[in-house]
């Protein structure tokens, strides 16, 4: 993952774009708000029915000492329902459908499960009845999350493509080629889940996500389906599958900064901002990912290549959190990253050979001039004729060779180049591997021990200089290779 810097919205959609984006906002603001009151007065009713039936006691008759989830259950829906903030704000009705919605799921699982024993029982046909009638309905949900579209715009599309070069914003994948692009909400539209699920436990999911931002220019990003949608990925050493994908998980340091509560447009961008001290995810068009990942090569005990992993750096939690969530060491992109850092290793022995070949046929070019000036001792002159041509021969030789060793390093630090390009893929991977380790990989460590290229130059590569300043750089350089 690379920084990618993202132009305002201003610069890149026209006016007619922008509007219908804001349009597309306030009309899904105002469905979210009229859905939530509609299921929020629909619950009030149903629980205040249950009061009004005595259905509740009725029903804690019905079950065994053991089982006092379900009574401690329906206790705490009534609570609830009697505690919460029942005022017209739209916070009030997002918090309260938030705070209801999966106390009332386990209200209905568990009543479903007594209406079951009932019905094997026989007995008590009537309070059956009224159970099946009453708490079927309790596990109300939003049936729909309005009309998105605006994000799947063609033009919208096409700016974001160009904006992350085809590229996968997270991975860095080049894939638009081979495979749909996902355009994604960083932060999720119709729900989130608070965290990843690594084991056993449940994850809470709070509904609705951040459905005002299902428009926003600074809430989209280009995305592969391997980094966005939750599914099981093969581990990298085949023994097994994990679950990676963002999909709809925004974790948060602190879950007190969640943006639950909020009255405008203005008063929600302004919480999100608040939020973001909390977010956990990198986001490659707000954080500088080089200062939370860094990427390296691993090799086992024989010293054979295990692959290129992203690792958090000094134990960033938001770097590992991104790994995990995004699925970073993903057996298929760790060998697709290590295919692309080999064929750069590969360039970089190419450039090292060529400049070898250049020193060897320079420092041959100047003992061969210094030999000929003493041609001129040799007494016998047939033989210092021979010797002389052959001598400018070797010298003319030696110089082609120069021009052909300079040739093959300016084709190998172009093919150099053209890897670190903005729109080829891995690109952070590249210039770690560059950079970080420079003393350490191999091809780079060869080219420093034995001064074949000075640190600055690889700087130079880095940077993306042009192949005749390298060139030049050689030129100057006096020193013999060591």
């Amino acid at each position: 993952m690379i920084q990618i810097p993202k132009p305002k919205k201003e610069d890149v959609l026209d006016t007619d774009l922008l509007q219908k984006a804001q349009n597309e906002a306030d009309a899904a603001i105002t469905h979210y708000i009229d859905e939530i009151k509609r299921c929020n007065q629909a619950i009030r009713a149903k629980v205040k029915l249950l009061e009004d039936d005595q259905l509740i006691e009725k029903l804690k008759l019905h079950f065994q000492a053991e089982e006092t989830d379900t009574q401690e259950i329906i206790t705490e829906v009534v609570d609830n329902i009697k505690n919460t903030r029942k005022g017209n704000k739209p916070a009030g009705h997002i918090q309260e459908y938030a705070t209801l919605y999966p106390l009332l799921k386990r209200l209905q699982s568990s009543v479903k499960k007594l209406a079951r024993k009932l019905e094997k029982q026989g007995t008590n046909a009537n309070l059956l009845k009224t159970a099946k009638e009453q708490v079927e309905e309790l596990g109300l949900k939003l049936q729909a999350y309005g009309k998105f579209s605006f994000y799947k715009n063609d033009t919208l599309v096409s700016e974001l493509q160009r904006n992350f070069f085809l590229k996968c914003a997270y991975c860095e994948s080049s894939f638009v080629h081979v495979s749909p692009a996902d355009i994604e909400h960083f932060r999720p539209k119709s729900a989130v889940k608070i965290d990843e699920k690594t084991g056993k436990e449940k994850v809470l999911e709070l509904k609705p996500g951040y459905y005002w931002l299902a428009a926003d220019w600074d809430n989209l990003l280009l995305s592969c389906i391997d980094c966005n949608r939750r599914r099981n990925q093969e581990d990298i050493d085949g023994d097994g599958e994990t679950a990676t994908g963002k999909a709809t998980i925004f974790p948060l340091a602190d879950e007190a900064d969640r943006v639950r509560d909020h009255d405008t447009w203005e008063d929600m961008i302004a919480k999100v901002q608040q939020e973001e001290k909390s977010r956990l995810l990198l986001n490659p068009c707000v954080d500088d990912p080089a200062k939370h990942l860094k990427f390296e090569m691993r090799y086992d005990d024989e010293g054979q290549v295990q692959g290129v992993f992203a690792v958090a750096l000094n134990d960033s939690q938001k770097g590992q959190k991104s790994i995990n969530v995004y699925g970073l060491n993903r057996a298929g992109l760790v060998w697709a990253r290590t295919r692309e850092a080999l064929n750069l290793q590969n360039d970089f022995f190419a450039l090292i050979v060529s400049i070898k070949g250049y020193l060897r046929m320079r420092k041959m070019e100047g003992e061969l001039k210094v030999l000929q000036e003493e041609l001129g001792n040799v007494a016998n002159p047939s033989v210092q004729n021979r010797l002389k041509k052959l001598t400018r021969e070797l010298i003319t030789d030696a110089e082609e060779n120069q021009k052909k060793s300079l040739q093959d390093v300016e084709t190998a630090i172009g093919l150099i180049l053209e890897k670190l390009q903005a729109d080829q893929p891995y690109l952070a991977m590249k210039r770690d591997l560059i950079q970080h380790d420079i003393q350490e990989w191999g091809p780079m460590k060869e080219m420093l021990d034995k001064g074949l290229m000075k640190a600055e130059h690889l700087v130079q590569i880095l940077n993306k200089v042009k192949p005749s300043a390298l060139k030049a750089a050689l030129a100057r350089e006096d020193e013999s290779p060591t």
